[in-house]
């Protein structure tokens, strides 16, 4: 029973690091609509508050659920039981970074034009990976 569930164990972690380095693979010449999200960044909105990495995990709980995708910051606190892939999804990464999550799962576009009204903010600038600053 230990073993094979030790196998199981090996096996999902496996999975997961696959999953994780697919999602760090950066493809330059992408053209197809699917792959949206591989797309250069673009400029930062300028009006947008920063937050540090340290101030978001402070914010991990169903009543306050703060989550950086693409280096914005996002209250999803309102949006948890409206998530069609469940609250407890979110909360997995309530407080961090959930780029790679969010990018494993394969969301739409439309799941960041949904996301954009939930915006407070973006990461400071020694911080970010995907956004870029014009100024």
């Amino acid at each position: 029973m230990a073993a094979v569930l030790g196998q199981q164990v090996i096996s999902l972690a496996s999975n997961t690091i696959k999953m994780a380095a697919a999602a760090l693979t950066v493809h330059e010449s992408v053209s197809s609509p699917s792959s949206w999200w591989m797309s250069p960044p673009r400029p930062l909105q300028q009006e947008l508050k920063t937050y540090t990495l340290d101030e978001v995990a402070w914010h991990w709980e169903p009543n306050d659920c703060w989550m950086v995708i693409y280096d914005k910051v996002y209250d999803l606190t309102d949006f948890l039981s409206e998530h069609p892939g469940g609250y407890d999804v979110l909360l997995e990464h309530a407080g961090r970074d959930a780029t790679i999550a969010f990018r494993g799962v394969g969301h739409s576009q439309q799941g960041l034009v949904v996301m954009e009204k939930y915006c407070i903010g973006v990461l400071v600038k020694e911080e970010r990976i995907y956004l870029r600053d014009e100024s």
